[in-house]
């Protein structure tokens, strides 16, 4: 809390980015009563409706650029209330599947 304190005192604003793991993302949102950037929830969602998207990768840990695009997207949502899909930036992915990611970004519930 002292970070967020400090953070707060210069005009940031917190938010607890939920990797796919998701384990204490909810936990750690309502101890600090902070909004959850649900990433790992929008990661399911994105393998679940389309099963062959390449979100990975080499190292199998990290996104690829594509599960980076989603990170990105659902940051953006996160911090702005805004649809990620009026952008029409793809960050160099083929239009489709950019397009998929910012539509499961959208829709991913942001409920904690």
């Amino acid at each position: 809390m002292m970070l967020q304190h400090l953070a707060a005192g210069r005009g940031a604003r917190t938010i607890v980015f939920m990797s796919w793991s998701q384990r204490y993302a909810n936990d750690l949102a309502d101890q600090l009563d902070v909004p959850v950037a649900p990433f790992g929830t929008a990661w399911s969602e994105a393998l679940w409706r389309r099963p062959g998207i390449d979100l990975l990768a080499d190292d199998d840990g990290h996104p690829n650029k594509a599960g980076s695009y989603l990170a990105a997207s659902v940051l953006y949502r996160t911090l702005t209330g805004r649809s990620p899909t009026r952008s029409s930036f793809g960050a160099g992915l083929p239009d489709k599947d950019a397009r998929f990611l910012r539509q499961v970004a959208a829709r991913t519930d942001y409920a904690p």
